[in-house]
């Protein structure tokens, strides 16, 4: 067997999502920009340390949310950080996980060999039994088929804990583990959130989606009270534009106020990939849907070996050079003034726009390095834009008059 290595991603700073301290989306809905709203108390991520285990959750009670796509994604982007990432199927249907990320059972070894999670609830056999490779090197997975679902019927599978004890007894050098949650409450809902650990909700921005909101909030919040679970992110899977967009994701920053809300952008890739049984990542690394998950894992967990440098956000109320203050030094025996300058962080997003604008892929190109200069190519740039736009690519033609008014764009 050949594995496939996922390399980590080089996404260049001016394709990252702002992170920001903030709790809504304000603007017009169909000026909405991609970016990930922080909680208050958001400190950064922290690598995986040798030894430890962190166990993550990706639950919704409705089907359609994203979670299988979540749960593949964020585990390929930890493996690529050199994780050893292990995957639970529990969403029991030929159609999920284990039919997307088909097991790589050992060669020869009869169907009847094969075990699955429903063989673990049963006690039959102990998780690192039925957890088996996959294509992807550092990413293991125990399968689950539509015979597993027999256990939410069955009065001989009753300890809610069982999942919890079997993944305790687990021998495995496993860094993580990621659950694909069932879209309903039952046995092995319930099992899965008694294992403990950082909860992930995905939403995909429907109305219907936005219906079931609160009654997932008060599942959750129940959960809460009975384990020792707690709401980490909330992905809104399939962002766009749209007011739905706006209105699902300040909600959930509403009911989670302690979970950072990432949007992952709609892309084509999302429903092709499974078709040949790759990961969006391995089908498209370039993908919006893949930059957007990759960032996503990187706010979770930071790669290994070191601690993430997180793109700082200034908080509002906060100036950018007092900090928590919120006001700048007054000088001595004067009026209080705030100074006029530009931080570093503004100067980034100066280039890193410019960059954009005149379509540089090249991460290390050289760019402008003055102020001046960066508004001259702006121009510059956006003159180049309207010209392929309103004049079929030619110049305009320069006006005669001394005066110059601004207006239209003159075309032949």
């Amino acid at each position: 067997m050949v594995q496939v290595t996922l390399e980590p991603l080089k996404i260049p700073e001016r394709l990252l999502m702002p992170t920001v301290f903030e709790r809504a989306w304000t603007e017009p809905a169909n000026r909405l920009k991609p970016r990930i709203l922080l909680p208050a108390a958001f400190t950064g991520p922290a690598p995986v340390l040798p030894g430890e285990h962190r166990v993550f959750i990706v639950f919704n009670r409705k089907g359609g949310a994203g979670k299988t796509t979540t749960t593949l994604e964020l585990a390929c982007a930890w493996a690529a950080m050199g994780y050893t990432v292990r995957i639970i199927d529990a969403d029991p249907q030929d159609a999920g996980l284990t039919g997307w990320l088909e097991p790589v059972f050992p060669e020869g070894m009869a169907a009847k060999n094969r075990m699955t999670l429903k063989n673990v609830l049963y006690g039959e056999v102990g998780l690192d039994e039925a957890t088996y490779y996959t294509r992807y090197k550092n990413l293991y997975i125990v399968p689950s088929y539509e015979d597993c679902a027999v256990v939410e019927y069955d009065p001989a599978v009753n300890g809610e804990r069982t999942l919890r004890r079997a993944i305790k007894r687990s021998e495995a050098p496993v860094d993580i583990t990621i659950v694909d949650c069932p879209p309903k409450i039952g046995k092995l809902s319930t099992f899965t959130l008694a294992l403990g650990g950082e909860v992930l909700v995905p939403s995909q921005l429907s109305g219907l989606d936005q219906k079931s909101n609160e009654p997932l909030r008060r599942t959750i919040a129940d959960a809460q009270e009975e384990y020792d679970v707690r709401v980490r992110a909330a992905v809104l899977t399939a962002w766009g534009q749209t007011k739905i967009s706006q209105k699902v994701g300040n909600e959930m920053a509403e009911h989670y106020p302690d979970a950072l809300v990432c949007p992952v952008r709609r892309s084509v890739d999302a429903t092709t990939a499974p078709d040949e049984n790759k990961s969006i990542r391995e089908y498209n690394k370039r993908s919006t849907t893949t930059r957007d998950f990759d960032q996503l894992g990187r706010m979770l967990v930071a790669p290994r070996g070191k601690q993430h440098e997180q793109r700082t956000a200034v908080r509002p109320g906060e100036h950018p050079r007092q900090g928590a203050g919120g006001q700048a030094p007054a000088s001595p025996g004067s009026k209080e003034k705030i100074p006029a300058y530009v931080t570093p962080d503004v100067m980034n997003r100066l280039r890193n726009t410019v960059v954009a604008m005149q379509r540089i892929d090249d991460e290390d190109a050289e760019v402008p390095v003055s102020l001046s200069a960066y508004v001259e190519a702006a121009v510059l740039a956006q003159i180049r834009r309207d010209e392929r736009e309103y004049n079929a690519g030619n110049p305009f033609p320069q006006r005669r008059q001394k005066n110059l008014k601004t207006g239209p764009p003159v075309t032949k």
